[in-house]
């Protein structure tokens, strides 16, 4: 993964089918869908919190992070 600019989105669904695709492969290390409470355990903090957010039904917008 190259350094500068981060992005990140994070989605909830109820159902889903299939494989989430990683059409960026230069500039994401991959992307995968997890239950909540189930993130992997080298899941970056913000990444952490937005999952939170999303479980306990709010909205969330970070800034500055890396």
């Amino acid at each position: 993964m190259t350094t500068g600019a981060a992005s990140a989105s994070n989605f909830a669904t109820r159902h889903w089918q299939g494989d989430p695709i990683n059409n960026e492969p230069d500039a994401a290390d991959g992307i995968e869908w997890r239950a909540m409470g189930h993130a992997a355990e080298d899941t970056a903090v913000h990444i952490t919190l937005a999952m939170l957010s999303i479980a306990c039904g709010q909205r969330t917008s970070f800034t500055g992070w890396p």
